[in-house]
């Protein structure tokens, strides 16, 4: 990971909070399972686990056009973001629902070694929930009709056609790049009647997105929680 010092001189505290956050939780990671082999064994049982599967394929079923999804990942750095929700920090990462020839796909933001040139994503509904790198995922309706889900739909197709990266300095206030929750939360935000459905959070004199924002909007409804085994 390269770190920009200079940026963050200028004044991007924001982003260096992130990334010293970041570097501290992998430290302690490495501290605490320097070996690995206990956090691998784990992570094969819960992603070979029948029950895992079936809760998985079970909730995948229910998704809908326009459906959020939020996840708890499994490593230090779902921690870090789930840390981020100043009252729920059930989940840390969050994308849009688009069924395209009958199947679910998720449109999301995200960076990291997963996704090395940080462009907006879309992946496979039984990928982005597996229990392989998920602790637990859920799904959320918000009340749309069906003009606005229309529109929804064409405004995530917009940012994905312009290849959105992932914002580091995690700007609300610039659309040029967005981070995870900033998209699903702008995507919404361009169809809801109500511009204060969804209330960001406010933490070290920075106004930002957190998914407990996304998933506690009196908008939203929930469908289904998953949490495996």
């Amino acid at each position: 990971m390269s770190i920009n010092f200079k940026q963050l001189r200028k004044g991007h505290r924001w982003a260096g909070y992130i990334i010293c956050a970041a570097v501290v939780y992998v430290l302690f990671a490495m501290a605490f399972n320097s070996k690995g082999e206990v956090a691998n064994a784990k992570i094969d049982k819960r992603k070979n686990a029948r029950i895992n599967r079936q809760m998985m394929q079970k909730a995948i079923g229910q998704l809908q056009d326009c459906d959020i999804v939020v996840r708890k990942g499994n490593d230090v750095i779902s921690d870090m973001f789930c840390d981020m929700n100043l009252k729920d920090k059930s989940y840390s990462h969050c994308g849009i629902v688009q069924i395209e020839n009958g199947r679910p796909y998720i449109y999301h933001s995200i960076g990291g070694e997963d996704n090395p040139d940080e462009t907006l994503r879309r992946d496979s509904a039984s990928f982005w929930c597996s229990p392989r790198q998920n602790m637990s995922f859920a799904i959320l309706r918000y009340d749309l009709s069906d003009t606005q889900k229309q529109n929804l739909k064409k405004q995530v197709l917009v940012y994905y056609a312009q290849k959105k990266k992932f914002d580091m300095q995690f700007d609300l206030s610039s659309d040029d790049k967005l981070y995870c929750t900033e998209f699903v939360y702008k995507c919404l935000n361009s169809v809801l009647p109500d511009s204060q459905a969804i209330k960001p959070n406010e933490k070290f004199g920075r106004v930002y997105v957190a998914t407990e924002n996304i998933t506690h909007s009196t908008a939203s409804k929930w469908v289904c929680k998953v949490i495996y085994k």
